[in-house]
């Protein structure tokens, strides 16, 4: 289904899931105010995403088992 948590730490995520794991279009905040919007799979960013920095940076680009693979523009 679709839904939001919230970490006591304060990371928020906000989108599909499945089996209690991030699946399918999510977004994630971080701590340091960085966000990530796009796929998961079993709670990891894998697929197309766009990263977003505090500092206004944005990246969109192809993740793999929440590593960054290459830039897409």
């Amino acid at each position: 289904g679709k839904g939001t948590y919230i970490w006591d730490d304060g990371r928020k995520y906000i989108g599909n899931w499945v089996d209690g794991k991030r699946n399918g279009k999510g977004t994630y905040f971080y701590l340091n105010g960085d966000k990530y919007i796009g796929d998961w799979v079993n709670g990891k960013r894998h697929g197309v995403g766009n990263y977003f920095w505090a500092n206004g940076n944005r990246r969109k680009g192809k993740y793999s088992n929440d590593s960054f693979l290459y830039e897409i523009k």
